[in-house]
C-alpha cells in the first residue's frame, strides 16, 4: 500500500472520528437541555402551587439538574442547581438538621461558584453566589469580590438590586468596608430610580436599617421622594 493511500485512509478516519464525536456532543447537550426542562417544569408548577409538591420532588429537579451540568457545563445550570437545593432548604423548613443545612449550602456556593467560572460577566450569577455565600456565613473575601463584580457588570438591574437589598435586610452589621462600599452604592441606584425603589424600601425597613444606619452613607438629594421621607428623622 503506497504512502498517499494510508495518508488518504487516515484522513478519512480522523474525518469519521471527529463527525462522530460531533453527533455525540450535539446529543448530550440536547439530553442536557431536556434535563434543564424537566427542572423548570417541576419548578414552575411549586410556584404556582407550592403545597402540591414536596421536598422530594424538588430533590428530584435538583437530580436532574446535577445530571445536566456534568453533560454540559453551561453556566444557567450550575445557577438553576444551586437555586433549587437554596429552595430545598426553605421546603424541610424547621425539620432540617445543622448538618443538612450546612451539606445544602456548601453544595449551592459551589454549584454558583462554578457558574461564575463559566460566564463570569454575568452579573445575576455573582447576585446569586453572594447570597448563598451570606446564607452560609461566608462573608469573606470571596463574598466581597462577587458583590464588587456585582456593582461592576450589573449595578442598574432590578433583580441584583433586589438581592442587594435582601442581603443588607439580614447581613448588614457582618459586612466588611470592603462589602459596604459596593452595597451602598448599588442601593443608591436603586432608592434613586422610581419603581426600583418600593421593594428596596421595604426591605430595609424591615432590617432597621432607615434612617439609620444606613441614610447618613446616601446622596439624599438624588433619591426618590419616598427614599428621602424614609430617611428623615423618626419623631
Amino acid at each position: 500500500m503506497s504512502p498517499s493511500v494510508v495518508t488518504q485512509k487516515i484522513v478519512l478516519m480522523l474525518v469519521l472520528l471527529a463527525l462522530g464525536l460531533g453527533i455525540w456532543l450535539t446529543q448530550a447537550r440536547f439530553r442536557a437541555a431536556v434535563l434543564f426542562e424537566q427542572s423548570q417544569t417541576l419548578q414552575d408548577a411549586w410556584i404556582e402551587s407550592p403545597a402540591s409538591l414536596t421536598a422530594e420532588d424538588w430533590q428530584t429537579a435538583a437530580e436532574d439538574l446535577l445530571a445536566a451540568t456534568r453533560i454540559d457545563e453551561h453556566a444557567e445550570y450550575y445557577h438553576r442547581y444551586g437555586m433549587l437545593l437554596d429552595a430545598q432548604r426553605t421546603l424541610l423548613g424547621e425539620d432540617i438538621t445543622a448538618e443538612q443545612l450546612e451539606q445544602i449550602l456548601g453544595t449551592a456556593i459551589e454549584a454558583h461558584r462554578l457558574g461564575v467560572k463559566q460566564q463570569p460577566a454575568h452579573p445575576i450569577g455573582w447576585a446569586r453566589f453572594a447570597r448563598a455565600k451570606a446564607l452560609a456565613s461566608q462573608l469573606d473575601g470571596e463574598f466581597d469580590l462577587a458583590l464588587e463584580r456585582l456593582y461592576t457588570l450589573g449595578p442598574w438591574n432590578r433583580e441584583n438590586q433586589f438581592f442587594v437589598a435582601q442581603m443588607a435586610q439580614y447581613f448588614w452589621p457582618a459586612f466588611s468596608e470592603y462589602g459596604r462600599y459596593y452595597v451602598v452604592n448599588m442601593l443608591q441606584l436603586a432608592l434613586s430610580h422610581p419603581g426600583n425603589d418600593t421593594p428596596v424600601l421595604n426591605l430595609l425597613r424591615d432590617g432597621e436599617l432607615l434612617p439609620d444606619p444606613l441614610c447618613p452613607l446616601l446622596n439624599l438629594p438624588d433619591l426618590t421622594d419616598a427614599a428621602q421621607a424614609a430617611c428623615q428623622p423618626q419623631q
